[in-house]
């Protein structure tokens, strides 16, 4: 319920995946309450749990709701690719983006091999979220990047050669596009739920006086 009182009394808040996967599932189970006391009868007609009928009678459901929210979000509670038009090309260039960046890394590390800059079974080193070439200190000026800190001894250096920033950059710049396209459809989400926000949480009540 907090999410929910949250969002009624700040316009400037928005659920997140997390969120709208726990109110989905919630808004479901109730339609399935409401549902199953209404087809809960005796053979003559009559409902079988008349008291907790007429309770079901005052509560809303919220089959659209459910389906917007199904229509965003994957089973991880991640949101789909389909989600937006916008959101699907972003992730299309993402893709590529993430490519370039593996193949332009490749073939720094193969040329700086051929060319017995590095050794022929070096790696490629994980640094700060980026990936660099190992290099000895004495030909860091050998390979076109941008040098970063070296090893504790400082024998060794770490480069990210200027292809990889490059394609590196256009990765960042992707990802900060999806971000801010994932939160455009988190806040449209919420748009559209802040207007039954009060049976919702009646809704919610109801589902805790059931339990």
């Amino acid at each position: 319920r907090d999410p929910l009182s949250r969002i009624q009394k700040d316009v400037t808040n928005w659920f997140s995946e997390e969120e709208i996967a726990d109110l989905m599932n919630s808004l479901q189970t109730i339609s399935n309450i409401v549902a199953f006391l209404h087809r809960a009868k005796t053979g003559t007609g009559k409902t079988l749990y008349p008291a907790l009928t007429a309770m079901a009678e005052k509560i809303k459901v919220f089959p659209a709701l459910v389906d917007k929210a199904n229509s965003i979000l994957d089973k991880s509670c991640q949101v789909k690719d389909t989600a937006s038009r916008r959101l699907a090309d972003i992730r299309r260039d993402k893709t590529e983006a993430t490519k370039a960046v593996m193949r332009n890394m490749q073939n720094a590390l193969r040329d700086a091999q051929k060319e017995g800059i590095i050794g022929r079974d070096t790696q490629l080193s994980m640094r700060d979220g980026r990936m660099m070439i190992p290099v000895g200190a004495a030909n860091k000026r050998k390979i076109k990047g941008t040098v970063h800190e070296g090893s504790g001894s400082g024998k060794t250096v770490y480069i990210e050669p200027e292809a990889v920033v490059e394609a590196s950059s256009r990765l960042r710049e992707l990802e900060a596009d999806e971000r801010r396209e994932v939160i455009k459809i988190l806040i449209g989400f919420t748009d559209l739920l802040r207007p039954h926000i009060a049976d919702v949480l009646r809704s919610y009540n109801f589902m805790g006086e059931i339990d």
